[in-house]
Protein backbone atom coordinates (compact mmCIF):
# COMPACT_ATOMS: atom_id res chain seq x y z
CA UNK A 1 0.00 0.00 0.00
CA UNK A 2 1.32 3.44 -0.95
CA UNK A 3 1.37 6.07 1.80
CA UNK A 4 -0.20 9.24 0.38
CA UNK A 5 -0.36 11.08 3.72
CA UNK A 6 0.00 14.79 3.21
CA UNK A 7 -1.68 17.94 1.95
CA UNK A 8 -2.19 18.48 -1.77
CA UNK A 9 -3.57 21.34 -3.86
CA UNK A 10 -5.63 20.33 -6.88
CA UNK A 11 -4.57 21.99 -10.10
CA UNK A 12 -8.08 22.25 -11.51
CA UNK A 13 -11.60 20.86 -11.36
CA UNK A 14 -13.82 20.50 -14.37
CA UNK A 15 -16.95 18.53 -15.17
CA UNK A 16 -17.68 17.09 -18.61
CA UNK A 17 -21.23 16.16 -19.54
CA UNK A 18 -22.24 13.36 -21.92
CA UNK A 19 -21.88 15.74 -24.89
CA UNK A 20 -18.31 16.63 -23.91
CA UNK A 21 -19.27 20.13 -22.73
CA UNK A 22 -16.93 21.34 -19.99
CA UNK A 23 -18.08 23.35 -16.97
CA UNK A 24 -16.31 24.63 -13.88
CA UNK A 25 -18.76 24.36 -10.94
CA UNK A 26 -16.42 26.26 -8.59
CA UNK A 27 -15.12 28.64 -11.25
CA UNK A 28 -11.81 28.48 -13.09
CA UNK A 29 -9.92 29.94 -10.13
CA UNK A 30 -10.95 27.36 -7.53
CA UNK A 31 -9.50 27.27 -4.01
CA UNK A 32 -8.84 23.61 -3.31
CA UNK A 33 -7.06 21.38 -0.84
CA UNK A 34 -7.07 17.60 -0.37
CA UNK A 35 -5.52 16.07 2.75
CA UNK A 36 -4.77 12.38 3.33
CA UNK A 37 -3.99 11.04 6.80
CA UNK A 38 -1.70 8.10 7.42
CA UNK A 39 -4.59 6.11 8.96
CA UNK A 40 -6.77 6.34 5.85
CA UNK A 41 -8.67 9.52 6.72
CA UNK A 42 -9.09 12.17 4.05
CA UNK A 43 -10.64 15.58 3.65
CA UNK A 44 -11.33 17.96 0.80
CA UNK A 45 -12.10 21.65 0.82
CA UNK A 46 -13.29 23.13 -2.47
CA UNK A 47 -14.34 26.79 -2.63
CA UNK A 48 -15.12 29.40 -5.22
CA UNK A 49 -12.46 32.08 -5.03
CA UNK A 50 -15.07 34.81 -5.63
CA UNK A 51 -17.29 33.97 -2.65
CA UNK A 52 -17.53 36.62 0.10
CA UNK A 53 -15.23 36.15 3.09
CA UNK A 54 -16.33 35.88 6.71
CA UNK A 55 -15.24 38.89 8.73
CA UNK A 56 -15.78 37.39 12.18
CA UNK A 57 -15.81 33.99 13.92
CA UNK A 58 -19.20 34.94 15.37
CA UNK A 59 -21.80 34.17 12.68
CA UNK A 60 -24.49 36.28 14.36
CA UNK A 61 -22.16 39.27 14.60
CA UNK A 62 -21.18 38.73 10.97
CA UNK A 63 -24.69 39.23 9.62
CA UNK A 64 -26.61 36.12 10.60
CA UNK A 65 -27.77 33.19 8.53
CA UNK A 66 -29.29 35.06 5.58
CA UNK A 67 -26.24 37.24 4.96
CA UNK A 68 -23.84 34.33 5.45
CA UNK A 69 -25.61 32.07 2.94
CA UNK A 70 -23.54 33.59 0.13
CA UNK A 71 -20.39 32.78 2.02
CA UNK A 72 -21.17 29.06 2.25
CA UNK A 73 -22.70 28.69 -1.23
CA UNK A 74 -19.87 27.66 -3.49
CA UNK A 75 -18.15 25.58 -0.81
CA UNK A 76 -17.83 21.81 -0.66
CA UNK A 77 -16.30 20.21 2.42
CA UNK A 78 -15.85 16.47 2.86
CA UNK A 79 -14.29 14.63 5.78
CA UNK A 80 -13.95 10.85 5.93
CA UNK A 81 -12.36 8.93 8.79
CA UNK A 82 -11.23 6.05 6.58
CA UNK A 83 -13.54 3.45 8.11
CA UNK A 84 -16.21 1.58 6.20
CA UNK A 85 -19.76 1.25 7.44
Amino acid sequence: MVDLAGKYELESMEVRDSNGEVSYPFGRDIMRVVTYGSGGAMSTQLMRSDRPSFTSRDIQADGGRRRNQGRVDGMHLLFWDGHHG
